[in-house]
């Protein structure tokens, strides 16, 4: 697993890892060369589920790096990442780190969010994530 690995990446190589395992055990169990363990006794550990909140991001209270690792965690097939702005839920589905010449750096501050033709620019607190793979959804307004 790489640094840059989103979780489809993860679960594609865990996909070959468990054919290929599959195989492996098939052809030893035909060669009848299993060798069966007694098991310790742990008890299982429960990681929480992924959920829609999972993937809200705050540019103000996040780094770039930990803003890239919850888009690489919540990406498809789960719910996605997502920051909310004026009535708009923006998904990211894809993004990656940026570093501006000096003289952009006082057009972006933390939370400062850009829309650009097919491009977003998020800003957090120490850096600036762009992403071309995203999705605005309007949210609906209860009355």
């Amino acid at each position: 697993v790489k640094s840059s690995d989103y979780i489809s990446d993860i679960q594609d190589k865990a996909l070959e890892h468990i054919k290929d395992s599959s195989i492996r055990l098939i052809k030893k169990a035909e060669l009848n060369s299993i060798k069966l363990q007694k098991q310790a006794n742990y008890p299982s550990i429960i990681f929480p589920a992924l959920n829609e909140l999972s993937g809200q991001l705050y540019p103000c209270d996040l780094n770039a790096n930990e803003a890239l690792n919850i888009i690489r965690s919540c990406s498809k097939p789960f719910p996605g990442a997502y920051i909310e702005l004026n009535k708009r839920k923006i998904k990211i589905w894809k993004a990656e780190k940026k570093s501006f010449k000096i003289k952009y750096r006082d057009k972006f501050f933390p939370g400062k969010i850009i829309l650009k033709k097919n491009k977003i620019y998020i800003h957090f607190k120490d850096g600036i994530l762009e992403s071309k793979d995203f999705q605005i959804k309007y949210l609906r307004i209860q009355s």
